[in-house]
């Protein structure tokens, strides 16, 4: 059965993929839980250096702790719960970054819960590449995030499954028509988007776009274009730009309306992001931004 509106949320990364191939989070989080159901059209894993997760993946509850890998397949709803103080990294590959390099995003099908050592020490090797930042970082973590991939491809490939049939699939022929809109203002969010800019695109009315908008994203047009301009603008500033240059550079037509905007979505004022950007994200990295 698919979740109700209120619990499932569709999250898109597409703006990130004229930037960087995938996406490297890692984080250290006290105990806390998610309500929400999610899903996505990239392929994702979650790997636990220590601490304790608890993960749903089409409603088969997996508790990962140290050394587990968790892989999340296209379109696949999840959600997690940290149930012990954890450090553990997240990693969303794009299908363009597959495909790049011969593989076939809609052939690959991995096994959900994964405990190997060379897994591990891909993943350790990751964390320190990420963390060195030096010279050759990019170039490393490239080669890293491929051995793994490749690792698992030859090793936890899913057998007899053709059909990828997820939770999600019976959404899909609503969200091939929102993926447009989706797509637009992922690459367009710093210019000017009107509503019938994004109903003209998907070829639909505009109360029957509000209603699958809100349905694949949990929120409005509107809000989802400042959620990806905050999120723009707060790198802006951790490279040194003003607060003022970094909200026009981010579609933002007022700095008092973007750090309206940046209050109410992030909890804090765009003047206490410090150069790291650690002021109040519970992260000690975050994706990284192609150099």
């Amino acid at each position: 059965m698919i979740p109700s509106n209120n619990r499932f949320l569709f999250e898109t990364f597409s703006h990130y993929w004229d930037k960087i191939p995938y996406i490297f989070r890692a984080k250290r989080l006290k105990p806390k839980k998610w309500d929400r159901l999610y899903a996505h059209e990239e392929l994702a894993f979650v790997y636990v250096f220590n601490g304790r997760l608890e993960l749903t993946i089409e409603e088969e509850k997996i508790v990962a702790s140290d050394g587990d890998l968790v892989c999340i397949n296209q379109f696949f709803t999840h959600n997690h719960e940290i149930l012990t103080e954890s450090n553990y990294v997240r990693i969303i590959v794009s299908s363009r970054f597959l495909v790049y390099n011969g593989i076939d995003p809609n052939s690959v099908l991995f096994d959900t819960f994964i405990h190997d050592r060379r897994v591990s020490e891909l993943m350790s090797a990751m964390l320190d590449e990420f963390e060195e930042k030096g010279p050759y970082e990019r170039v490393a973590m490239n080669s890293l995030v491929l051995s793994l991939i490749s690792y698992l491809l030859k090793n936890y490939s899913r057998k007899n499954d053709n059909s990828k049939k997820t939770l999600f699939n019976s959404w899909q022929s609503d969200y091939i028509h929102i993926k447009k809109a989706l797509d637009h203002i992922s690459f367009n969010f710093k210019e000017t988007i009107t509503l019938d800019d994004l109903c003209q695109i998907c070829g639909l009315s505009k109360p029957y776009f509000m209603k699958l908008f809100k349905k694949y994203t949990g929120t409005s047009p509107l809000n989802y274009i400042n959620v990806l301009r905050c999120d723009y603008a707060k790198q802006l500033i951790i490279e040194g730009m003003s607060i003022t240059d970094a909200a026009f550079s981010s579609g933002f037509n007022s700095s008092s309306y973007f750090t309206l905007c940046f209050k109410k979505l992030k909890g804090y004022l765009p003047s206490e992001i410090d150069k790291t950007g650690q002021q109040s994200d519970p992260v000690w990295s975050m994706s990284k931004k192609d150099k």
